[in-house]
């Protein structure tokens, strides 16, 4: 079985990898979304050089109080698309364009760099989280089981018969032995109690 150092071990450098993915995929997130407002913003400006591009007689027909629609003009598949005369001069004198591109950056570190700083330090924290709740719960796991294992081994002990007691008397073997033991000690070799007992005579 793994042990805990190396669970710990692959648990980090998964949350290392987790956490360099996380943060460019953030990045990039931020960076296409500034890339479509570019590309909107730009749409836009180009419709006011485009509006820009006509002439004032032209322009007159589309006027619509004090606004002018560009749609009227083919400058915009969109209908009513509103400008002023004043966003029509910035649009030739290319002020327009300046300043409406200038403010879009691609990349804003404080932005969307602190969001994929944040994002990194997230899934870091969270793959070792989940590495540390998977080693807890392997340990009560492991736990669990050894106390199951502990109480099946004590309920298949009880349920045993119990094996029948020794006998207290000692095991000596056939009478002659037992017989051989007794004569034991006897100076003659003879037990004294099978001397022939003498006749009494009158």
């Amino acid at each position: 079985m793994i042990s805990s150092h190396a669970v710990s071990k692959s648990t980090f450098r998964l949350s290392m990898v987790a956490a360099v993915v996380a943060a460019a995929y953030t990045a990039y997130e931020g960076w296409e979304a500034n890339v479509h407002a570019y590309n909107d913003t730009l749409q836009m400006v180009l419709t006011y050089e485009c509006g820009g591009g006509q002439s004032d007689d032209n322009l007159r027909t589309a006027l619509n109080g004090a606004r002018i629609d560009l749609s009227k003009v083919g400058c915009s598949n969109q209908p009513f698309f509103w400008a002023s005369y004043n966003e029509i001069v910035q649009a030739r004198e290319g002020k327009l364009r300046r300043e409406k591109l200038s403010d879009i950056p691609m990349f804003r570190l404080n932005i969307e760099g602190a969001a994929a700083i944040v994002n990194a330090v997230n899934w870091f924290v969270l793959v070792n989280v989940l590495g540390v709740v998977f080693l807890c719960g392997r340990t009560v796991v492991r736990w669990l089981h050894r106390g199951l294992q502990e109480y099946l081994f004590s309920m298949r002990a009880d349920s045993r018969p119990l094996a029948p007691r020794a006998s207290r008397v000692p095991n000596v073997g056939p009478p002659r032995r037992l017989l051989e033991r007794v004569m034991v000690g006897s100076p003659h070799g003879r037990a004294f109690f099978f001397r022939p007992v003498p006749k009494l005579t009158n």
